[in-house]
């Protein structure tokens, strides 16, 4: 059960490279043509194959009708997403994942919260970074995502991420006027002190207080160092992937962002 939580004071510095050997991921883009910088394109998949897993299972996202593949040119290289649109959507979210990258999120919510917000007429970006682990590089991938979205007619942004891509999160956040607010799951502190000037913008945090890769005293660390407006929910016995809480976590994603954006 996710319960909502009062933040303590305790430092905790955790790198996104912690994440076991096991965690792997295989993703069978096809390669884009050659593209400008600025410029994307629509590519062709048969299928995405991303890994979404600590524990060494693979999970497979097929391509759906409701789904776009991007290829976001870049003077850094191609940034690659999958876009999920609606139809006079002025506001978007933003999803990325932990420190090897991938574009499922933890056990696979990122897709089934995408849909969501589809039907609720707001878009979503399930975004891959070009380097995953390298936080500059990583953030600089969250930026050409929000200026492909801006250029499809997106006005306001949440943005959410999982692991080493809470910090992430925090960083791109606080960099852009039109980000609303960010939302963590399971994130770790390193690289996220930039969480004490989100404010005004709104930070929803959640962790899983059985986390064997990042403890849960990392989002009450960040809980205690953010200003309002802010939550922090703790998934009672769950674990880094939100295994046994991944329905709650995902309307609980889809309840703040849904009203985020309504504003």
């Amino acid at each position: 059960m996710a319960q909502d939580g009062t933040g303590w004071h305790r430092m905790a510095q955790e790198g996104g490279a912690n994440a076991t050997a096991r965690h792997r991921r295989l993703t069978a883009w096809n390669e884009p043509q050659r593209l400008a910088a600025g410029e994307s394109r629509f590519l062709s998949f048969a299928k995405v194959i991303c890994h979404c897993s600590y524990d060494g299972g693979w999970g497979e996202c097929i391509a759906m009708p409701d789904e776009t593949r991007l290829a976001i040119a870049t003077p850094h290289g191609v940034v690659r997403a999958i876009y999920h649109p609606a139809e006079g959507a002025t506001g978007a979210v933003v999803l990325v994942s932990g420190a090897l990258g991938g574009v499922a999120g933890p056990s696979g919510a990122y897709p089934a919260l995408a849909r969501r917000l589809q039907a609720a007429r707001s878009a979503a970006l399930r975004l891959d970074y070009r380097k995953p682990g390298s936080m500059n590089e990583c953030v600089y991938d969250v930026d050409a995502g929000l200026d492909e979205l801006r250029h499809r007619g997106v006005k306001q942004f949440a943005v959410i991420g999982w692991s080493f891509g809470g910090a992430v999160a925090i960083r791109s956040g606080v960099a852009h006027s039109d980000v609303l607010g960010v939302a963590t799951l399971a994130s770790q502190t390193a690289g996220a002190d930039a969480v004490s000037r989100l404010a005004p913008r709104s930070l929803l945090l959640l962790h899983g207080t059985a986390d064997q890769v990042l403890p849960d005293w990392c989002s009450r660390y960040l809980y205690e160092e953010a200003s309002e407006p802010k939550r922090l929910v703790l998934c009672d016995g769950d674990g880094h992937e939100f295994s046994r809480s991944r329905a709650e976590v995902v309307q609980i994603l889809f309840e703040w962002a849904d009203a985020l954006l309504a504003q």
